[in-house]
C-alpha cells in the first residue's frame, strides 16, 4: 500500500469515528460522504500531500490549502437524512481537520 492509499484510508477510518461524535450512529453515509469527497479532491490532495511530504509545503501551508477544498465535501448523503446544518458543518470541518492530521501522521517524519 502506497503511503497516499494509506493517507486516504485513514481519513476513511477516521470518518466513521468522526460521524459518531459529531452526528450520532450514522456511519455508513459518512464514509460514502467521506468517499465521494476524497473522489473529488484526490487529485489536489495527491499532489499537497506530495508537497508536504518533500517540503514544498508547510504543515500550515496543506492545513489552508486543505481547508479551500471545504468546498468539495457536499454531504449528500448526510443531508438526505435531514441532520441540521450546524452539524453538517462541524463533520465537514472535522473532516477537513481530519486530512491535515492524516497527512502529517503519515507524510512527515517523526
Amino acid at each position: 500500500m502506497s503511503k497516499f492509499e494509506a493517507f486516504l484510508e485513514a481519513v476513511l477510518t477516521g470518518a466513521a469515528d468522526l460521524a459518531r461524535e459529531t452526528l450520532g450512529d450514522v456511519p455508513q453515509q459518512a464514509l460514502d460522504d467521506t468517499s465521494e469527497f476524497l473522489d473529488f479532491a484526490k487529485g489536489e490532495l495527491k499532489g499537497m500531500t506530495r508537497e508536504l511530504e518533500s517540503g514544498e509545503l508547510s504543515l500550515d501551508e496543506f492545513a489552508e490549502l486543505a481547508r479551500d477544498l471545504e468546498h468539495l465535501a457536499k454531504l449528500v448523503a448526510l443531508g438526505d437524512l435531514g441532520i441540521l446544518k450546524t452539524k453538517l458543518e462541524r463533520f465537514r470541518a472535522g473532516l477537513i481537520d481530519l486530512v491535515v492530521n492524516s497527512a502529517r501522521t503519515i507524510f512527515l517524519p517523526g
